[in-house]
C-alpha cells in the first residue's frame, strides 16, 4: 500500500527563476559625419631633399568662421596621421585607439577644418599606412628636427585652406611629447591657440618615474605592483645611464637615438617657460586618472593662473591621459575645446 501511495503520489513541479535582466551596455554616441578627408602629400624640405609624408586634412561641411585650422602635431611614440595609441602609459588597451583621427573628426563636425600628418619616425615596416622617410635629421638633432616638421606643416596647412587674403586661426594641437615639439616650433609664435591633451611639462625623468611609482601605488594586485616597480627602476637606471653619457654618442636605445633622448630631456624642463614666453592663449587638458601627472607643477602653474595669463587648465574625471574612450571624444572635453577655440583671434597678418 505505501508503495501504491508513492506511486499515485502527484509530482511537484516548480518554475524556473527568472534570469535577471542583463546589465545595460553602454552606448558610444556616434556624431553624424559633417566633414569630408582627403589624403595628400606633405613636403617636408630636408638636408638630403625633399622628404614626404601623408596628411589628411578634414574639410567640414559648415566652416566656422574665420576660417580655423586645427594642425594636429604627432605626439609621444611612432605614431601615423591617425595617432595610434595602444595604452595610458600604465595598462594596454585591448585594441589600438587612434586618438588624433577621432579628435579630427570630431573637431572637422565643429566646423573646423584639421590637418593630421605622420610622424617621420612612423616606418612602413612597422606601420604600413607610413612611408619610408629619412629621419637622420632626427638621430641628429633630436626633438628640434621635430619642430621644425611642424613649422613646414603649418605653411602647408595654411596653403591648402587660406583664398586670397582671408583672416586664418591656427590651433596647434598635440600630447605628451608633442608639447616639446610645439615649444620649440616657430609657427607657435603665430598661431592662435595652443591646445595640449597630458603635456609633459616639467623634467622627463621625473614624470616618468614618479608616475610609475604612482601607479604601483594604486595597483591592483602584488602583481602589477612588482611589474610597475621594476618598470620604475628600469627608468631610473636609464635616466642616470643617460646623464652621466653611458651610451655610445651615436648610438640607439628604447627605440630612438641617444641624442633624440638627450635633447627630449633637456627641452622638457623648459616647456612651461617657453610656452610662458611665445604668450599665445594656451589650455592643457589633464585626467585626474593620470598617474603622470604632475600635481605639485600643475598646482602651482594653477595658482599663478590670472586674467592676464596665458595658460588655461582643465580637468576631467571621464577620460585616461589620451582622452579617447571606446573610439569617442568625452563629451565635455570636446566642449571646453571649440569654446576655447571660438575665443581666438585670426593669426597676425605678418604670419601669412
Amino acid at each position: 500500500k505505501s508503495v501504491e501511495q508513492v506511486k499515485e503520489a502527484p509530482m511537484i513541479t516548480t518554475k524556473p527563476m527568472p534570469l535577471p535582466p542583463p546589465p545595460p551596455q553602454k552606448k558610444v554616441v556616434r556624431e553624424p559625419v559633417r566633414h569630408r578627408k582627403v589624403t595628400e602629400k606633405l613636403p617636408l624640405q630636408l638636408a638630403g631633399g625633399t622628404a614626404w609624408v601623408n596628411a589628411d586634412i578634414y574639410h567640414p561641411s559648415s566652416p566656422a568662421a574665420p576660417k580655423t585650422i586645427v594642425l594636429i602635431a604627432p605626439a609621444s611614440g611612432n605614431a601615423s596621421r591617425l595617432g595610434e595609441v595602444s595604452g595610458d602609459g600604465v595598462n594596454s588597451y585591448a585594441n589600438s585607439r587612434n586618438m588624433s583621427e577621432e579628435w579630427a573628426k570630431s573637431l572637422a563636425n565643429q566646423g573646423f577644418f584639421v590637418v593630421s600628418y605622420d610622424k617621420r619616425t612612423c616606418q612602413h615596416s612597422e606601420n604600413p599606412i607610413c612611408g619610408n622617410v629619412d629621419q637622420q635629421d632626427i638621430d641628429q638633432m633630436g626633438i628640434k628636427a621635430l619642430s621644425a616638421d611642424i613649422d613646414q606643416a603649418c605653411q602647408f596647412a595654411v596653403s591648402k585652406v587660406r583664398s586670397f587674403f582671408e583672416p586664418i586661426r591656427l590651433v596647434l594641437m598635440s600630447a605628451t611629447q608633442g608639447a616639446q615639439a610645439i615649444a620649440l616650433a616657430t609657427c607657435a609664435g603665430n598661431a592662435s591657440g595652443i591646445v595640449l591633451l597630458s603635456p609633459i611639462i616639467g623634467d622627463l625623468e621625473t614624470m616618468w618615474v614618479e608616475g610609475l611609482n604612482r601607479a604601483a601605488e594604486h595597483a591592483k594586485s602584488l602583481y602589477e605592483k612588482n611589474q610597475l616597480l621594476n618598470r620604475k627602476e628600469s627608468m631610473v637606471d636609464f635616466f642616470t645611464s643617460l646623464k652621466a653619457q653611458k651610451f655610445p654618442e651615436h648610438g640607439h636605445t628604447r627605440g630612438a637615438s641617444v641624442k633624440f633622448w638627450q635633447t627630449w630631456l633637456d627641452a622638457s624642463v623648459n616647456t612651461l617657460a617657453l610656452l610662458t614666453k611665445i604668450n599665445k592663449p594656451t589650455m592643457f587638458l589633464i585626467s585626474t586618472k593620470d598617474d603622470f601627472n604632475d600635481t605639485a607643477l600643475l598646482k602651482s602653474i594653477g595658482q599663478k593662473t590670472s586674467e592676464k595669463s596665458n595658460i588655461r587648465i582643465k580637468y576631467y574625471t571621464d577620460t585616461d591621459r589620451n582622452f579617447i574612450t571606446e573610439n569617442a571624444i568625452p563629451e565635455k572635453a570636446l566642449l571646453d575645446v571649440k569654446t576655447f577655440i571660438h575665443h581666438l583671434p585670426p593669426m597676425p597678418e605678418s604670419a601669412y
